[in-house]
Formats: structure tokens, sequence, C-alpha cells
């Protein structure tokens, strides 16, 4: 596919290239690119040009996940997609400066621009900065995107270092500062698209001077990974983990203005256009009663007739045990499960009914699935941080050790039940269900 370099991007922003990208349709077909560059040579359309046309048409298409329709107003590169940030959270991240009182952000390591362009529709001014050529040359053709909309902030972008850049941008009222350290090496990537993560010394903009930006200016955000260690996290600073429809995104930390409450933990969650927050309880309830103290179910027999798998964001920010009291249960040994005996509807979990608890041996469990019918398994697990003796079993292992011949579907969750390796045996919770209770 056709060669991205800032050349490329201005005669696509030309009105030449406009009126060529005009022409393209709204979703890639690689069967139909042979036809589709014949027919626009045909035009009179340069090769080069035309080629770099259809690779933006591919990235634009993969890119209606994170921007949905306004992606057929943008320009990317492959690695500036996959770290770009979802349009739904840039306009959070937006939102967030907004009611802080900044009203001029400067973005350090701007990327493709996502983020600037939230600020900027947010009416903020906007200073977004990137050392790539490339990259910047990118970031202002979607800032001007929206460069007609009413109330767009003033906006330029700076190509140059982030650790370059003074602090007399010219704009109006409170600065506020938002990095986006780069998290992987831009270049080869895997099947998915995903290039190699970085640790946190090799991140760009580094560590180090983020805290600095942090000491130096009234508001400042920055975005890390999920992964992001609490112990990295600094006491004036606060951390929240965010979630968009169950996948974990990133851990946003503030300072200053950004950070109301500092040392504060929380999750926020963004499902079919609604947030949801979740922050760590730090007093009892207004009629002074204990809440249910989160620990391990410690026997079999004591598992309620409902698990809940709780949001991975949740779980990054060490709010399990919040969970647990939102649906009046029990934290469920060291696994990422809650479990309790109502099914109640909440935005952190997957409600699951548990049908059976079996224990994680290959006799009893192919016992299990001739007795169930079982020709389709599926087998979750997730991340134990106190190493648990379930988060030893490979599920992809213990699945192929199943004679799996029947006719019925099922799911196995892999935990730990009294220091013991369980599978439990759950099915869905029907809506009706959850309203009954």
């Amino acid at each position: 596919m056709g060669r991205v370099d800032a050349a490329v991007i201005d005669d696509l922003t030309s009105p030449r290239g406009r009126e060529l990208m005009a022409l393209l349709p709204q979703t890639y077909d690689p069967d139909d690119v042979v036809a589709l560059v014949m027919a626009l040579r045909s035009r009179g359309y340069p090769a080069e040009l035309v080629r770099a046309a259809l690779t933006q048409c591919e990235l634009r298409t993969r890119a209606k996940e994170k921007f949905g329709d306004l992606a057929a107003e943008m320009f990317f590169t492959r690695d500036g997609l996959e770290q770009s940030t979802r349009w739904a959270v840039a306009q959070w991240h937006a939102r967030r400066f907004a009611d802080a009182g900044v009203q001029h952000v400067v973005d350090l390591g701007c990327g493709v621009g996502s983020d600037a362009m939230a600020f900027a529709r947010a009416g903020l001014d906007v200073t977004a900065v990137d050392a790539d050529p490339l990259t910047a040359a990118i970031a202002a053709a979607n800032i001007c995107a929206g460069a007609a909309r009413p109330g767009l902030g003033r906006h330029e972008v700076r190509m140059t270092r982030a650790e370059d850049v003074d602090w007399a941008p010219s704009g109006r009222g409170v600065l506020g500062a938002w990095l986006d350290p780069a998290r992987r090496t831009p270049g080869i990537a895997d099947v998915r698209g995903r290039t190699r993560r970085l640790a946190g010394a090799d991140m760009s903009p580094s560590w180090d001077f983020v805290l600095r930006v942090a000491a130096d200016l009234p508001a400042v955000s920055a975005k890390f990974s999920v992964g992001l260690p609490h112990r990295m996290i600094p006491s004036q600073a606060s951390a929240v983990w965010v979630s968009d429809h169950g996948q974990p995104l990133e851990c946003v930390l503030g300072w200053g203005l950004m950070a109301p409450r500092p040392g504060s933990r929380s999750a926020i969650l963004h499902r079919d256009g609604k947030w949801h927050h979740l922050e760590a309880a730090d007093e009892r309830p207004a009629d002074g009663a204990a809440p249910p103290a989160p620990g391990p179910v410690r026997a079999t027999s004591a598992i309620p007739e409902f698990v809940y798998d709780v949001d991975r964001a949740a779980l990054a920010a060490g709010l399990r045990g919040e969970v647990a009291r939102l649906v009046q249960g029990w934290e469920l040994g060291s696994s990422g499960y809650v479990v309790s005996s109502r099914a109640v509807a909440t935005p952190w979990a997957r409600c699951l009914r548990v049908r059976e608890v079996l224990p994680v041996h290959t006799k009893t469990l192919r016992a299990w699935v001739k007795r169930a019918d079982v020709g389709s398994l599926t087998v979750k697990k997730r991340p134990s941080q106190a190493g648990g003796v379930g988060a030893r079993i490979d599920a992809d292992s213990l699945r192929r050790s199943l004679s799996l011949r029947g006719a019925n579907s099922a799911t196995l969750l892999l935990t730990d039940v009294d220091d013991r390796a369980s599978a439990l045996w759950v099915s869905a919770v029907s809506d009706d269900e959850m309203a009954a209770n």
C-alpha cells in the first residue's frame, strides 16, 4: 500500500487530494482495490497519490471502531491509529479539563491528534506538540477537520520535542498540560496490528519529564497503561482507570486542578453512551453500619448462587471490594470474581448463575462433560495478583484434555475456592431474572 509521509498528507489535504478522497468508498474492501486503482488512474490521478489515498481508506475503515463517523474526516498512520485515544474517551479527557477551569491545554506528544481535536471542540485553546514531522502534519489535518465548527478553540500544532516546549504559548486563562507518552515501539506489528509495549523507563516523554511538568503547571493529566503499578502513583496525584464497553484502556493520572482528591483511586466505564464512576469508599455508610468485608470465600459450600465477572478497569484500580458491596456480595478467592446470593444489575460486572462447583481434576471434568452432554466449552480465568492455585492452570490445555462430543455449550470459570483450584459451571442470567431481583 502507499507510503505515508508529511508531503503525502499535504497532497491529500490539497483541493485535488480531497477531491480524490471523496471518490473512495466508505468501507475499504481489498477485493475491489485493483478495479478502484484503474478507475482512479483513468481520471488522471497520479499512482502514488492513489496508493496513499487507498491506505487512508483502509485505515479509516479500521478507525470506525474508535471514532465512528468521525473517522471519515481523519488521517492516520498504522502506529498512530493503534495508539490513538478513542473518541468517546478523548471527549471525557476534554470535559475534565474544562470542568477544572482550564482554558488552554498544551498537548505534549499529540500523536494523530484525537485528544487535541476533543480539546478544541470543547472550546479549549490547544497547542499540540509532536516531534515527528508526519505525525505533526496528520494532527494538524485532523484538528482542522473541525475548523468550521462554532465554538472551536484556537489551535496550533508545533513540530518539536515535548521537552523543548516553553510554558508561554499564546492562549488565554489557566494553562494545563496533557501527556500521552508513547508506550509502544513504532514499526513491526503483530497480527492484530499492535506493536511492542515499552516499559515505564523507556516511555517518551519519560516518567521523570511527566513529573517535572506536573510540578510546573497548575493542571496536568497524563495517560498510562492499565497495568500501571500502584506503587508508581505519586501521593499528590489522583488515578482513574478507564474502560470502554468492558475493554480496559488506560490509567489517567491527574495533578493540581486535575486532582481534586489527591491520592484517590477510581474507575470510569463508558457503555452505550453513558459514563459510570466507581471510587474506593473512605468512610462507612450514613447509618454507621460496616460494609461487607471483602475476603475470599473459604468453603465450596459457601458459594452463593451468582458470580460476577468484574470489569477489568475496576480490577486494575483495586476496586473489586467496591463491586462486591454494590452487589451485596464478597470477593471470591484471589480471582477477579465476586459472588453474591442476589442477581444485581450493575455496569461494573456481568452476573452469571453458578450451576455447579467442580474440582479441577481431569477425570471429574470428563465425567461432567459426559453428564452435561457438552460439545462446546469456554474456559475463562482472570489473572491472580496473589498467585492463586487457579492462576497456574492453562485454560486451553484443560479444554483440550476433555472429550467434547456432546450437543450443548457450557462455560467454566477457573478460580480458587478454599485454596483449591475449582471450576464454576455458569450460565447467563436473563434480563427478566435480573428485574425480578
